[in-house]
């Protein structure tokens, strides 16, 4: 129950969630002044979509940069101590 809960938190917390709220209620809006007819709700819908769409790429998802931990490749060869050493880089280089 708590994963779940957890994944809807990060949802609704996501800048791409708001990007597509803001879009629909800036439709829901024209609609509520007149200015939109009865498509306006499809068009809300559409506009939510398009800004969670928009808002994820500007937000950078999906991500194409190499996970940091797969950076971590490093030769175990050799001495131990040089072989601790290159392990040691690897890791300062994450942080």
């Amino acid at each position: 129950m708590r994963q779940g809960m957890s994944g809807l938190f990060r949802w609704l917390n996501a800048p791409a969630n708001w990007c597509g709220l803001l879009l629909a209620t800036g439709v829901l809006v024209l609609k509520a002044l007149g200015l939109l007819g009865g498509w306006g709700l499809g068009l809300a819908a559409l506009g939510y979509g398009a800004g969670l769409v928009g808002g994820a790429l500007w937000w950078g998802w999906p991500s194409t940069r190499e996970d940091a931990w797969e950076a971590l490749n490093f030769q175990d060869e050799g001495d131990a101590r040089e072989a601790m050493g290159r392990a040691l880089s690897g890791v300062r280089r994450l942080t």
